[in-house]
């Protein structure tokens, strides 16, 4: 079932000359915060119940990782790794 974006369960992708809707990437939980960006146009978030994704500029998964323990955090990105705290621990995804 597609989420109401207005939730806060989708990533959405504008065209930055006329706001139309380019794609949208719907997630089962709240996304936290801020979205990672690396160079490459991959993008980088995690959500509420704990999981973490990877989407690349067409809006489609490169990966996704449940940390299993729920999350407020979003992560940040360094030395081709991905950084996010969840539970009073930090975690580290190599890409």
């Amino acid at each position: 079932t597609l989420q109401n974006p207005a939730s806060g369960q989708a990533v959405i992708a504008l065209n930055k000359t006329d706001k139309s809707k380019m794609w949208t990437y719907t997630v089962d939980s709240r996304v936290n915060g801020q979205i990672a960006l690396n160079s490459d146009g991959n993008m980088y978030f995690s959500t509420r119940n704990g999981k973490l994704f990877s989407i690349d500029r067409n809006g489609q998964k490169r990966w996704e990782v449940d940390l299993g323990i729920a999350t407020d955090s979003y992560p940040v990105l360094s030395d081709n790794s991905v950084f996010v705290g969840a539970g009073g621990k930090l975690f580290k995804i190599n890409d």
